[in-house]
C-alpha cells in the first residue's frame, strides 16, 4: 500500500492574522509514518471556550480517525479544549479518500489545542488507523473518540487510576437518548434477539460490561498495544467487541462512568456510502463469530432472515429507518451470495 505523502510540520493561526491579539493558535503538524514522541506541548495556552476544565490532570492523547469529517471535527476540537486536561493533544489519522485535512483544519478550526496528523491518504480501516495513532502517542493513556462526537463533561478521575481498567462514557444521541455503546458479548442468542426478534437492549452500566464502543473510551496505551491493539482484519465494526473479549481474557475490566457524557451524531461517515457500511458491518460480524463461536452457518442463517425481513419492509414502506429499498436490496443480494460453509477467509 502506497505511503501517504509527507506534508511536513506547520503552525497555523486559524481564523485571523498571525499573532492577532485574543486569537488562539491551532498548532497543526504532520508526523506521517513516525512513531516517535510528538514534541513539546504549549503548557501555557489559555482556554477560549469559557468552560472550566477538570482540576485533576492525567497525561493523555485524544486519538481520532477521520473520514470526510470536516463538518463535525471543529465541535470535537472545541469540546476537547473545554473538558480535557490542559496539555492534551489530538492525534489524527485521516482515512479520507482525498488528502487535504491540514487545509480543512486551517479553514475551520480555531483552537488552542495541538493537533498532530499522524497519517493520511489511504483508507486503512478504523482498527488499523487506531493502532497507528496509539503507536505514535507517547502518553500513558489514550482516548479514542469518533470525529462526529463531542465531550459534554470532563474526563473522570478513574482515567489514569488503574491500567487494567478500560473506561467508557454514557453516549447520547443529538436528541438526548442514551445509545447502546456498551453491553454484553455478541452471542448467537443475542444476535438472534437483536436481528430477527428485534428485542430492545436493556442498558445497565452497573452490570458487568463485556465491551465498550470504539466511539469513545479511554485505555492504558501500554496495555492496549501489549494486547496487539485492535485486530485490523476488522475493517470497521465489531473490532471493539473483539477487543473487549481479549481485554477481559487478559484480566482487564471494563467500566462505564455514569457522570462522563459524550454526544454522538452518528453515521456521519456511513451515511455517505450506506451499502458499503452495511456490507462492512456484515463482514465484520461474520469474522467475529467465525473466530469466537465457530458456527458461521448459524450466523449466516440469522442474517439471511434479517435481510429478507428488512427488504420486505423496505419494499412496502420505501425504507427501513435510514436505509432505502435499493440499499436493502443490495445488502440482501450480498448476504445471499456469500458462502455458507466458511464466511470469511483468515487473511
Amino acid at each position: 500500500m502506497e505511503r501517504a505523502k509527507h506534508h511536513g510540520s506547520r503552525a497555523l493561526d486559524v481564523g485571523g492574522a498571525r499573532g492577532s491579539p485574543g486569537r488562539p493558535q491551532c498548532t497543526v503538524s504532520s508526523v506521517l509514518g513516525s512513531s516517535a514522541g510528538l514534541g513539546p506541548v504549549n503548557e501555557n495556552r489559555r482556554r477560549s471556550t469559557g468552560h472550566e476544565g477538570p482540576v485533576e490532570r492525567v497525561s493523555v492523547d485524544v486519538c481520532v480517525v477521520t473520514y470526510n469529517s470536516g463538518r463535525t471535527f471543529p465541535q470535537l476540537v472545541a469540546s476537547v479544549e473545554a473538558y480535557m486536561p490542559q496539555g492534551t493533544r489530538i492525534l489524527v489519522r485521516d482515512n479520507s479518500p482525498k488528502p487535504g485535512l491540514l487545509d480543512d483544519l486551517e479553514r475551520r478550526v480555531s483552537s488552542g489545542v495541538e493537533i498532530h496528523v499522524v497519517g493520511q491518504g489511504d483508507n486503512v480501516g478504523f482498527g488499523r488507523a487506531c493502532n497507528e495513532l496509539a503507536s505514535a502517542s507517547d502518553r500513558p493513556w489514550i482516548l479514542f473518540l469518533n470525529p462526529d462526537a463531542e465531550l459534554l463533561t470532563p474526563l473522570p478521575s478513574t482515567v489514569g487510576a488503574d491500567p487494567l481498567c478500560m473506561i467508557g462514557p454514557l453516549v447520547e444521541s443529538p436528541s438526548g437518548q442514551t445509545e447502546a455503546t456498551f453491553g454484553p458479548d455478541r452471542s448467537m442468542w443475542f444476535e438472534l434477539k437483536q436481528r430477527v426478534l428485534r428485542t430492545r437492549v436493556r442498558l445497565d452500566p452497573d452490570r458487568p460490561i463485556d465491551f465498550v464502543s470504539g466511539a469513545c473510551f479511554a485505555i492504558s496505551r501500554e496495555r492496549f498495544l501489549g494486547l496487539g491493539g485492535f485486530d485490523d482484519r476488522y475493517f470497521m465494526y465489531y473490532e471493539d467487541i473483539d477487543l473487549g473479549r481479549r481485554w477481559r481474557g487478559r484480566g482487564g475490566q471494563i467500566l462505564i462512568e455514569r457522570g462522563w457524557r459524550v454526544r454522538h451524531i452518528g453515521g456521519a461517515s456511513a451515511n455517505a456510502a450506506p451499502l458499503t457500511a452495511l456490507v462492512r458491518s456484515y463482514q465484520s460480524a461474520c469474522r467475529y463469530h467465525q473466530r469466537w463461536h465457530v458456527v458461521p452457518q448459524t450466523f449466516k442463517a440469522i442474517c439471511v432472515v434479517e435481510a429478507a425481513l428488512k427488504l420486505t419492509l423496505a419494499l412496502i414502506a420505501g425504507r427501513v429507518g435510514k436505509v432505502d429499498r435499493n440499499t436493502q436490496w443490495g445488502l440482501f443480494k450480498y448476504v445471499i451470495a456469500s458462502p455458507w460453509n466458511r464466511v470469511l477467509a483468515d487473511d
